[in-house]
């Protein structure tokens, strides 16, 4: 997967952003007692993508600067 940096950032903060609101979502939930299974196996998607993307992300960095 040859992606543009630039593309690969925007889409981590895509996923960054996405994961914040889905916490103040759980946290809200939680607050009332009302955690789903659901809602806690999205944000560990959302962290796992997140991470692949910042690990691809890394990658092409370091090819661009050798």
């Amino acid at each position: 997967m040859d992606e543009d940096p630039l593309v690969l950032i925007d889409k981590a903060m895509g996923i960054l952003e996405e994961l914040e609101k889905s916490i103040g979502r759980v946290s809200s939930s939680a607050e009332k007692g009302e955690v789903r299974r659901g809602q806690v196996f999205r944000l560990y998607n959302l962290v796992v993508n997140l991470e692949e993307t910042l690990r691809e992300l890394r990658r092409l960095v370091y090819e661009k600067c050798r």
